[in-house]
């Protein structure tokens, strides 16, 4: 298992890598890009990858290692699908199917907020 610091890289780089991909996908709009469901479907399985050890590990740790990129990573590739005009009805099974994952990611994230120290500071 890697460094939280080192956790924490590999999860901005793919979270970075996962923006790019929406980018590449919005300019080749109204036609079926090029590459897009190898280019998905390798971000998803990294960040799949990245998310199980995360989901495996106490909270205190798991805050350490920062996972919200992990789960902002989802939400990003998922919005990506939705937002392209698939014709096949394998393409719009893999959409339904990963706006399962994007509720389920909001929802880690909801989770982890809730278990953050508060933010806001007591005068004493």
């Amino acid at each position: 298992m890697l460094s939280p610091l080192a956790e924490c890289v590999v999860l901005a780089t793919l979270h970075n890598c996962c923006v790019a991909h929406r980018r590449t996908s919005s300019k080749e709009r109204g036609k079926e890009p090029r590459g897009f469901w190898g280019r998905y479907e390798w971000l998803a399985s990294a960040t799949e990858r990245r998310i199980k050890p995360l989901v495996q590990t106490p909270a205190t740790t798991t805050i350490e290692r920062d996972p919200m990129l992990a789960y902002s990573a989802i939400i990003c590739l998922g919005g990506t699908v939705q937002r392209m005009p698939w014709q096949a009805a394998e393409h719009q099974l893999m959409t339904s199917a990963y706006e399962q994952r994007i509720s389920w990611a909001t929802a880690e994230i909801l989770r982890l907020l809730k278990e953050l120290p508060s933010l806001s500071y007591s005068k004493g």
